[in-house]
């Protein structure tokens, strides 16, 4: 388990898959949740991963495939694209990928955006703090801009 947050019912992953549109997610082994998202070409949806969570996101796979079936892992989820692929994901949305893993997965039929650690856990971070708002509790969030690995 990931975090105390994924064991309590609601995940990151949850969190990720609401941020992104992605609807009907459902849950897979290792935390991986895959839903459904309108039809579109990969750079396209690329693009959303990248306005929604902020930051860079890296695409593995041709610009024009179109893809609807998404499956979604925050962080370092990388070692669960078979997961992923075994579902029938036509793209893995991650925080961090190995190259290797990455080709395995395109050689597979599945493409890959890789988005950045924290940039796909922070929805869960916002959620929680809607949670806890919803409360009474006066939370305040600080983020910082500074993507220490570019």
């Amino acid at each position: 388990m990931h975090t105390n947050y994924d064991a309590a019912g609601s995940s990151v992953n949850d969190a990720l898959a609401d941020a992104l549109g992605i609807s009907g997610a459902l849950p897979l082994a290792g935390g991986v949740r895959i839903g459904f998202a309108r039809p579109t070409p990969l750079y396209a949806f690329a693009d959303r991963v990248g306005e929604r969570l902020g930051g860079v996101v890296r695409r593995y796979g041709r610009p024009e495939t179109i893809v609807s079936r998404i499956a979604v892992l925050g962080g370092a989820g990388g070692d669960s694209a078979e997961i992923a692929q075994r579902a029938g994901a036509d793209a893995f949305v991650t925080g961090e990928i190995g190259y290797h893993r990455a080709l395995s997965a395109l050689d597979g039929g599945m493409c890959v955006l890789e988005a950045g650690h924290a940039a796909t856990e922070w929805p869960a971070v916002r959620h929680m703090a809607g949670i806890l708002r919803s409360t009474g509790l006066d939370i305040e969030i600080t983020e910082s801009a500074i993507e220490p690995f570019l």
